[in-house]
């Protein structure tokens, strides 16, 4: 019989952790890298839901806990993400306009911030 799926997942991870051993990663580099790949696993459990009373979204209550995680892991405040991802922000003839995105566009907001992170 084949070992149970997560003895088989663990052989893996040590084998990937060999590897970046192999290649120079200090176990200082192997915890940060770790770090940005579980922020980008944890902005893809991150949803949102449409405001009723205006134009735009807000993060779903139910998936705050991710965002908060992928902001700790990302080293940056949960409020400077949530921004990041809800609203957008242009500046016209010096003056700062801010507008609020839909839900399709912060989804797309976080998809964009996944992948810059995890390229």
């Amino acid at each position: 019989l084949p070992p149970p799926l997560h003895a088989s997942t663990a052989a893996q991870f040590d084998a990937t952790r060999r590897c970046l051993a192999s290649l120079g990663f200090g176990v200082a580099e192997e915890a940060r890298l770790l770090a940005l790949l579980a922020a980008v696993l944890r902005l893809g459990n991150v949803a949102f839901d449409a405001l009723e009373e205006v134009q735009g979204c807000r993060v779903a209550e139910s998936t705050r806990p991710a965002l908060r995680a992928a902001s700790s892991l990302l080293r940056a405040t949960e409020a400077s993400v949530e921004s990041a991802l809800v609203s957008t922000a242009t500046n016209v003839a010096g003056e700062t306009i801010q507008r609020r995105c839909s839900a399709q566009q912060a989804a797309d907001r976080r998809d964009a911030l996944a992948k810059a992170v995890y390229a």
